[in-house]
């Protein structure tokens, strides 16, 4: 019978079943399901009184966080918190904390909320949905696409969904991921602007400047008036080379929208490519007065800063936009090299290593972090980021010369040697590897290994004067070298 009244107080209560479970002696699961009805019917007030025996209950903190979600966001955000302290495992209770977290502006702590309440109940659409728009929220490139795939496999026929994840792969740099799912689409509604501008995008992302240019003319035919539009066709014509006529189009895609920091934005970096610095600040300035700057929008800004100033001029500007955007790597890694280039080493590493929190694999912020620790004096932790540069990507033979100066600085001129090795192997055209081993096997008195190492550089590139003159002044010291070791034999 208790259970029966759980039932209807959590579907229809009624003051019946509130009467019914009142004259026993509740225990806290009774508690909660009061508190639920009561809540329901309005006694928000007499729902908090009988939380007040069962306050260490995770059921009633939670009936208590959901009491007072309206008026005392803190207190609700609290009892919450405690209520998944004692049981991390409620969905609803992780899918409630991440509405009030974000409710009260901590969008990150939101996200990861809302996040695990999926991993634990993967079957609800709306919940992948709602974890894939917090992290887009917060400038992720990566995250939304895996939890709108999650959706799209419960839901397949979902037009929304599929427009979501296609709009999602477009964001995260999959131009023919995205073309899968939104070309379909504007097959069953070809009056869709904003679905022609997609497509045209995805098709420029690929490099496919032709349909680019097609899809890009088909917008403009739709919304003759749309700044998206002309701003667009200018993108289109700048891939395509033709600065002039993006120019124009940029042009009339700011004096259509002149609040739109995205046609700012685009137009500066056209006057920059043009030699028109003056103009391309002027635009920026624009830009930088204008509400609601998308995330990409802000990454594009913060370069062309950086080229037009210089990255320590940048930092702040880069540094605001970060701020805004905790999750977006590139402009994360934006931060890095401005830091970096600020003498920040050690806010670099902060802003680097987050990059790789986000993107274990990325291999040049993880050849920056071998460049900061190596600035900073920390050699075996330098050693470590460009072994792991190499290790994913071994055909870039500037990883290879870095790597061996550690080893060198360090006097491990053994593994300096084997270094070389790996990178002639791999980069066998790079007289530069072959230079700096003969280096150092003549600093280390291996005069016949050096010049064995010069006579192969030597093969690959006779016209080399590096390589001669350092060939002939070995050949010196080998003579010199073998005089010595016949004078002391004798």
């Amino acid at each position: 019978t208790r259970i029966i009244r759980h039932g209807r107080l959590a579907i229809n209560p009624t003051q019946e079943d509130l009467r019914a479970l009142a004259v026993i002696t509740p225990d806290a699961w009774d508690a909660s399901a009061m508190m639920s009805g009561l809540r329901a019917t309005g006694q928000v007030n007499l729902a908090r009184q009988i939380a007040r025996k069962f306050m260490d209950d995770p059921k009633v903190c939670f009936e208590i966080a959901t009491c007072n979600e309206q008026e005392y966001l803190e207190q609700a955000i609290e009892a919450l918190n405690a209520s998944l302290m004692k049981d991390p495992d409620q969905p609803l209770g992780l899918a409630l904390i991440s509405r009030l977290l974000e409710e009260g502006g901590d969008k990150q702590k939101a996200a990861a909320a809302m996040e695990e309440a999926s991993s634990l109940w993967p079957n609800e659409v709306d919940w992948q949905l709602r974890t894939a728009d917090l992290w887009t929220k917060l400038g992720s490139l990566e995250k939304p696409v895996g939890f709108l795939e999650a959706a799209h496999n419960l839901a397949p026929q979902e037009v929304t969904i599929q427009e979501k994840l296609g709009k999602a792969y477009l964001a995260a740099k999959k131009p023919q991921k995205a073309l899968e799912f939104l070309e379909p689409l504007v097959r069953q509604d070809a009056q869709r602007v904003d679905l022609w501008m997609n497509i045209a995008d995805a098709h420029t992302q690929a490099g496919n400047l032709e349909m680019a240019m097609l899809a890009s003319e088909r917008t403009c035919e739709l919304s003759p008036d749309s700044s998206a539009a002309h701003l667009l066709a200018a993108r289109v014509y700048r891939q395509r080379g033709d600065l002039a006529r993006a120019i124009e189009q940029g042009r009339v895609a700011v004096s259509i929208n002149e609040t739109d920091p995205e046609g700012h934005v685009f137009l500066a970096g056209l006057f920059l490519a043009a030699g028109d610095k003056l103009s391309a600040l002027e635009s920026l300035e624009k830009a930088s007065r204008c509400p609601e700057v998308s995330v990409k929008t802000l990454i594009e800004h913060a370069e062309l800063m950086k080229e037009i100033n210089g990255e320590a001029a940048a930092r702040d500007l880069i540094k605001s936009f970060s701020r805004q955007y905790p999750e977006n790597p590139e402009l994360l890694g934006l931060l890095a090299q401005a830091e970096e280039a600020c003498g920040n080493l050690k806010q670099a590493e902060l802003a680097a290593k987050k990059v790789l929190e986000l993107h274990p694999e990325e291999s040049g912020m993880t050849r920056f972090l071998g460049m900061i620790q190596q600035k900073s004096g920390n050699l075996d932790q330098a050693a470590y980021f460009y072994s792991q540069v190499i290790a994913r990507d071994p055909l870039h033979a500037e990883d290879y010369l870095e790597l061996s100066k550690i080893f060198i600085q360090q006097r491990e001129f053994e593994k300096a040697r084997k270094v070389f090795e790996d990178g002639i192997q791999h980069v066998p055209g790079c007289i530069d590897l072959y230079l700096a081993c003969a280096v150092l096997l003549k600093e280390t008195k291996d005069y016949r290994g050096a010049e064995a190492m010069l006579r192969k550089a030597s093969a690959i590139d006779p016209r080399n004067l590096t390589v001669q003159r350092q060939l002939g002044a070995v050949l010196a010291l080998n003579l010199v070298h073998r005089a010595q070791e016949v004078s002391t034999q004798q």
